[in-house]
Protein backbone atom coordinates (compact mmCIF):
# COMPACT_ATOMS: atom_id res chain seq x y z
CA UNK A 1 0.00 0.00 0.00
CA UNK A 2 1.27 3.17 -1.07
CA UNK A 3 0.74 6.68 0.94
CA UNK A 4 0.86 10.26 -1.14
CA UNK A 5 0.18 13.30 0.84
CA UNK A 6 -1.32 16.41 -0.69
CA UNK A 7 -2.63 19.86 0.56
CA UNK A 8 -4.82 22.25 -1.60
CA UNK A 9 -8.55 22.52 -3.10
CA UNK A 10 -10.56 19.83 -4.11
CA UNK A 11 -9.70 21.03 -7.80
CA UNK A 12 -6.02 20.18 -6.83
CA UNK A 13 -6.82 17.05 -4.81
CA UNK A 14 -9.10 15.88 -7.46
CA UNK A 15 -6.16 16.61 -10.10
CA UNK A 16 -3.95 14.70 -8.31
CA UNK A 17 -6.48 11.53 -8.06
CA UNK A 18 -6.42 11.69 -11.93
CA UNK A 19 -2.68 11.87 -12.57
CA UNK A 20 -2.26 8.32 -9.83
CA UNK A 21 -5.98 7.15 -10.39
CA UNK A 22 -4.05 3.99 -12.11
CA UNK A 23 -2.36 2.52 -9.90
CA UNK A 24 -3.62 0.03 -7.46
CA UNK A 25 -3.42 0.15 -3.60
CA UNK A 26 -2.76 3.79 -3.12
CA UNK A 27 -3.98 5.79 -0.72
CA UNK A 28 -4.32 9.46 -0.63
CA UNK A 29 -4.89 11.75 2.22
CA UNK A 30 -5.51 15.28 3.00
CA UNK A 31 -5.47 16.41 6.69
CA UNK A 32 -6.41 20.35 5.56
CA UNK A 33 -9.96 19.96 3.57
CA UNK A 34 -12.61 21.83 4.59
CA UNK A 35 -16.15 20.34 4.69
CA UNK A 36 -17.03 21.79 1.26
CA UNK A 37 -14.24 20.88 -0.40
CA UNK A 38 -15.06 17.58 0.85
CA UNK A 39 -18.00 17.62 -0.66
CA UNK A 40 -16.87 18.41 -4.00
CA UNK A 41 -14.32 16.02 -3.94
CA UNK A 42 -16.96 13.11 -2.80
CA UNK A 43 -19.20 14.46 -5.54
CA UNK A 44 -16.36 14.37 -8.26
CA UNK A 45 -15.07 10.77 -7.32
CA UNK A 46 -18.47 9.44 -6.74
CA UNK A 47 -19.51 10.62 -10.63
CA UNK A 48 -16.51 10.38 -12.30
CA UNK A 49 -13.87 7.41 -10.64
CA UNK A 50 -15.39 4.41 -9.92
CA UNK A 51 -12.18 3.25 -8.71
CA UNK A 52 -11.76 5.17 -5.46
CA UNK A 53 -13.26 4.77 -2.27
CA UNK A 54 -13.59 8.07 -0.27
CA UNK A 55 -13.97 9.06 3.60
CA UNK A 56 -13.84 12.56 5.14
CA UNK A 57 -12.73 12.42 9.05
CA UNK A 58 -11.63 15.58 11.08
CA UNK A 59 -11.27 17.93 8.32
CA UNK A 60 -8.88 15.09 6.76
CA UNK A 61 -10.06 13.09 3.42
CA UNK A 62 -8.78 9.57 2.35
CA UNK A 63 -9.43 8.53 -0.81
CA UNK A 64 -8.34 4.45 -1.72
CA UNK A 65 -7.47 3.87 -5.36
CA UNK A 66 -8.51 0.17 -6.45
CA UNK A 67 -8.34 -0.95 -10.46
CA UNK A 68 -12.07 -1.12 -11.22
CA UNK A 69 -12.45 0.89 -14.09
CA UNK A 70 -15.58 1.69 -15.50
CA UNK A 71 -16.25 4.93 -16.46
CA UNK A 72 -16.41 7.32 -19.32
CA UNK A 73 -14.01 9.47 -17.89
CA UNK A 74 -11.52 6.87 -17.03
CA UNK A 75 -11.90 5.27 -19.68
CA UNK A 76 -11.07 8.64 -21.68
CA UNK A 77 -8.13 9.52 -19.65
CA UNK A 78 -6.91 5.84 -19.81
CA UNK A 79 -7.18 4.25 -22.78
CA UNK A 80 -7.16 7.10 -25.89
CA UNK A 81 -7.23 3.19 -26.80
CA UNK A 82 -7.91 4.18 -30.66
CA UNK A 83 -5.76 6.83 -32.17
CA UNK A 84 -6.78 9.32 -35.35
CA UNK A 85 -7.01 7.17 -38.25
CA UNK A 86 -4.51 10.37 -39.94
CA UNK A 87 -2.14 9.00 -37.05
CA UNK A 88 -1.77 5.86 -38.57
CA UNK A 89 -1.31 6.94 -41.45
CA UNK A 90 1.36 8.82 -41.75
CA UNK A 91 3.16 5.87 -39.73
CA UNK A 92 2.14 4.03 -42.67
CA UNK A 93 3.16 6.29 -44.88
CA UNK A 94 6.62 7.04 -43.58
CA UNK A 95 6.97 3.35 -43.23
CA UNK A 96 6.72 2.83 -46.98
CA UNK A 97 8.48 5.71 -48.19
CA UNK A 98 11.49 5.37 -45.59
CA UNK A 99 11.25 2.79 -43.79
CA UNK A 100 11.16 4.64 -40.44
CA UNK A 101 8.57 6.92 -38.58
CA UNK A 102 8.71 9.48 -35.83
CA UNK A 103 5.89 10.92 -34.13
CA UNK A 104 5.79 13.49 -31.01
CA UNK A 105 2.69 13.69 -28.96
CA UNK A 106 1.79 10.05 -30.58
CA UNK A 107 -0.22 8.95 -27.30
CA UNK A 108 -3.66 10.63 -25.56
CA UNK A 109 -1.31 12.65 -22.72
CA UNK A 110 -2.89 10.84 -19.65
CA UNK A 111 -1.91 7.89 -20.81
CA UNK A 112 1.77 8.74 -21.79
CA UNK A 113 1.70 10.15 -17.96
CA UNK A 114 0.38 7.48 -16.40
CA UNK A 115 2.93 5.01 -18.27
CA UNK A 116 5.29 7.39 -16.91
CA UNK A 117 4.72 7.35 -13.26
CA UNK A 118 4.21 3.77 -13.75
CA UNK A 119 7.81 2.56 -15.00
CA UNK A 120 9.33 4.98 -12.33
CA UNK A 121 7.71 4.31 -9.74
CA UNK A 122 5.71 0.87 -9.80
CA UNK A 123 8.04 -1.88 -11.36
CA UNK A 124 10.98 -3.82 -10.47
CA UNK A 125 14.23 -3.69 -13.52
CA UNK A 126 16.38 -6.37 -14.35
CA UNK A 127 19.73 -6.52 -15.99
CA UNK A 128 18.99 -6.68 -19.56
CA UNK A 129 20.75 -8.90 -22.34
CA UNK A 130 21.20 -10.00 -25.96
CA UNK A 131 19.98 -13.13 -27.17
CA UNK A 132 17.07 -15.42 -26.81
CA UNK A 133 16.52 -18.68 -25.01
CA UNK A 134 19.67 -20.47 -24.34
CA UNK A 135 21.87 -18.03 -26.26
CA UNK A 136 20.52 -15.60 -24.35
CA UNK A 137 23.53 -13.29 -21.71
CA UNK A 138 24.61 -10.01 -20.64
CA UNK A 139 27.02 -8.47 -21.84
CA UNK A 140 27.56 -5.04 -20.60
CA UNK A 141 30.49 -4.06 -23.47
CA UNK A 142 27.05 -4.27 -25.50
CA UNK A 143 24.62 -2.97 -23.04
CA UNK A 144 24.35 -1.25 -19.32
CA UNK A 145 20.05 -0.68 -19.21
CA UNK A 146 17.79 -2.52 -17.20
CA UNK A 147 14.00 -3.86 -18.67
CA UNK A 148 10.73 -4.75 -17.39
CA UNK A 149 8.52 -6.80 -19.85
CA UNK A 150 5.09 -5.45 -20.47
CA UNK A 151 2.81 -8.52 -19.60
CA UNK A 152 -0.62 -6.01 -19.13
CA UNK A 153 -1.11 -6.97 -15.80
CA UNK A 154 -2.09 -3.56 -15.24
CA UNK A 155 -4.69 -1.60 -16.36
CA UNK A 156 -2.02 1.20 -18.23
CA UNK A 157 -0.38 -1.79 -19.63
CA UNK A 158 -3.40 -2.86 -20.99
CA UNK A 159 -4.35 0.64 -22.07
CA UNK A 160 -0.51 0.58 -24.19
CA UNK A 161 -1.09 -2.84 -25.18
CA UNK A 162 -4.49 -1.98 -26.74
CA UNK A 163 -3.17 1.49 -28.37
CA UNK A 164 -0.38 -0.83 -30.26
CA UNK A 165 -2.71 -3.85 -31.33
CA UNK A 166 -5.30 -0.65 -33.10
CA UNK A 167 -1.90 0.38 -34.88
CA UNK A 168 -1.07 -3.68 -35.88
CA UNK A 169 -4.77 -3.89 -37.13
CA UNK A 170 -4.20 -0.64 -39.49
CA UNK A 171 -0.38 -1.52 -40.69
CA UNK A 172 -1.91 -5.07 -41.61
CA UNK A 173 -4.62 -3.64 -43.43
CA UNK A 174 -2.63 -0.70 -45.21
CA UNK A 175 0.64 -2.39 -45.62
CA UNK A 176 -0.40 -5.83 -45.97
CA UNK A 177 2.67 -7.01 -43.06
CA UNK A 178 1.30 -10.00 -41.88
CA UNK A 179 2.47 -9.31 -38.53
CA UNK A 180 0.90 -11.62 -35.51
CA UNK A 181 1.98 -10.03 -31.79
CA UNK A 182 3.52 -7.63 -30.41
CA UNK A 183 6.34 -7.84 -27.06
CA UNK A 184 7.40 -4.62 -25.39
CA UNK A 185 9.33 -3.95 -22.38
CA UNK A 186 9.93 -0.86 -20.07
CA UNK A 187 13.65 0.16 -20.02
CA UNK A 188 15.73 1.72 -17.70
CA UNK A 189 18.60 3.52 -18.45
CA UNK A 190 20.93 5.13 -15.82
CA UNK A 191 23.28 7.41 -16.09
CA UNK A 192 25.93 6.80 -18.04
CA UNK A 193 24.15 3.44 -19.76
CA UNK A 194 24.14 2.68 -23.40
CA UNK A 195 23.28 0.48 -25.77
CA UNK A 196 26.17 -0.23 -28.77
CA UNK A 197 25.23 0.11 -32.43
CA UNK A 198 23.09 -3.52 -33.02
CA UNK A 199 20.20 -4.69 -35.01
CA UNK A 200 16.98 -6.16 -33.61
CA UNK A 201 16.26 -8.72 -35.66
CA UNK A 202 18.26 -11.95 -35.20
CA UNK A 203 20.55 -13.58 -37.28
CA UNK A 204 18.88 -15.78 -39.52
CA UNK A 205 15.02 -15.14 -38.26
CA UNK A 206 12.74 -12.70 -39.71
CA UNK A 207 10.29 -12.67 -36.54
CA UNK A 208 10.72 -8.91 -35.72
CA UNK A 209 9.16 -6.91 -38.78
CA UNK A 210 9.02 -3.20 -36.57
CA UNK A 211 11.00 -1.77 -33.96
CA UNK A 212 9.04 0.71 -31.80
CA UNK A 213 10.29 2.85 -28.83
CA UNK A 214 8.03 5.02 -26.73
CA UNK A 215 9.83 7.59 -24.36
CA UNK A 216 8.65 8.29 -21.06
CA UNK A 217 11.03 11.31 -20.33
CA UNK A 218 9.77 14.66 -19.40
CA UNK A 219 11.63 18.31 -19.63
CA UNK A 220 14.44 16.53 -22.22
CA UNK A 221 17.08 18.37 -23.14
CA UNK A 222 20.45 17.67 -25.52
CA UNK A 223 22.41 18.24 -22.72
CA UNK A 224 21.21 15.32 -21.18
CA UNK A 225 22.15 12.83 -24.19
CA UNK A 226 20.74 9.42 -24.12
CA UNK A 227 19.62 9.74 -28.22
CA UNK A 228 18.44 7.40 -30.59
CA UNK A 229 20.52 7.55 -33.54
CA UNK A 230 19.33 4.99 -36.09
CA UNK A 231 21.68 4.57 -39.47
CA UNK A 232 19.04 4.84 -42.81
CA UNK A 233 20.78 1.35 -44.69
CA UNK A 234 20.80 3.66 -48.23
CA UNK A 235 22.60 6.70 -46.43
CA UNK A 236 24.50 5.33 -43.28
CA UNK A 237 26.66 8.31 -43.14
CA UNK A 238 23.16 10.06 -42.73
CA UNK A 239 22.24 9.19 -39.11
CA UNK A 240 19.14 10.13 -37.62
CA UNK A 241 19.06 11.09 -34.10
CA UNK A 242 15.70 11.40 -31.95
CA UNK A 243 15.96 13.05 -28.55
CA UNK A 244 14.09 11.16 -25.88
CA UNK A 245 11.59 13.41 -24.90
CA UNK A 246 8.12 12.16 -23.41
CA UNK A 247 5.66 11.21 -25.84
CA UNK A 248 7.86 10.59 -29.13
CA UNK A 249 7.09 7.28 -30.80
CA UNK A 250 10.08 5.76 -33.31
CA UNK A 251 8.88 2.75 -35.15
CA UNK A 252 11.12 1.43 -38.37
CA UNK A 253 11.86 -1.91 -40.07
CA UNK A 254 13.41 -4.21 -37.54
CA UNK A 255 15.72 -6.08 -40.00
CA UNK A 256 17.24 -2.83 -42.42
CA UNK A 257 18.28 0.09 -39.91
CA UNK A 258 20.96 -0.54 -37.37
CA UNK A 259 20.71 1.98 -34.31
CA UNK A 260 21.97 2.70 -30.73
CA UNK A 261 21.51 4.27 -27.69
CA UNK A 262 24.37 7.09 -26.59
CA UNK A 263 24.99 7.69 -22.76
CA UNK A 264 22.70 9.66 -20.88
CA UNK A 265 23.50 12.08 -18.19
CA UNK A 266 20.58 11.38 -16.37
CA UNK A 267 17.64 8.52 -15.82
CA UNK A 268 16.11 7.80 -18.95
CA UNK A 269 12.98 5.74 -19.30
CA UNK A 270 11.65 4.24 -22.47
CA UNK A 271 9.65 1.71 -23.70
CA UNK A 272 11.06 -0.82 -26.52
CA UNK A 273 8.73 -3.22 -28.26
CA UNK A 274 8.48 -5.54 -31.75
CA UNK A 275 5.48 -6.38 -33.83
CA UNK A 276 6.18 -9.97 -34.93
CA UNK A 277 4.85 -12.51 -37.39
CA UNK A 278 4.73 -15.79 -36.27
CA UNK A 279 7.22 -18.36 -36.99
CA UNK A 280 5.97 -20.77 -34.44
CA UNK A 281 6.14 -24.45 -36.29
CA UNK A 282 5.48 -28.08 -35.32
CA UNK A 283 8.66 -28.27 -33.32
CA UNK A 284 9.21 -24.74 -32.00
CA UNK A 285 7.01 -21.91 -30.53
CA UNK A 286 7.49 -18.61 -31.21
CA UNK A 287 9.16 -16.34 -29.77
CA UNK A 288 11.38 -18.68 -27.23
CA UNK A 289 11.88 -15.81 -24.64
Amino acid sequence: MGNIACTGDALQVFQLLQTYTLLTGYLISNADVTGQAAAKISDCIKNNLSNCRFQYINHACFIWITPLLTTSLENHLLTGSTAPEELYERIADDLYQRGYSIVPAALPPALTTRLTAYAQEAIDFDPAGIGRAGQYHQNEFVRTDEICWIQGSAAVTTAWLNWMDCLKAYLNKRLFLGLFSYESHFAHYPPGSFYKRHMDAFQGESNRVLSTVFYLNSDWTQEDGGELVIYPPATPDEAVSVTPLAGTMVIFLSEEFPHEVLPARRNRFSIAGWFRVNNSTAQRVDPPR
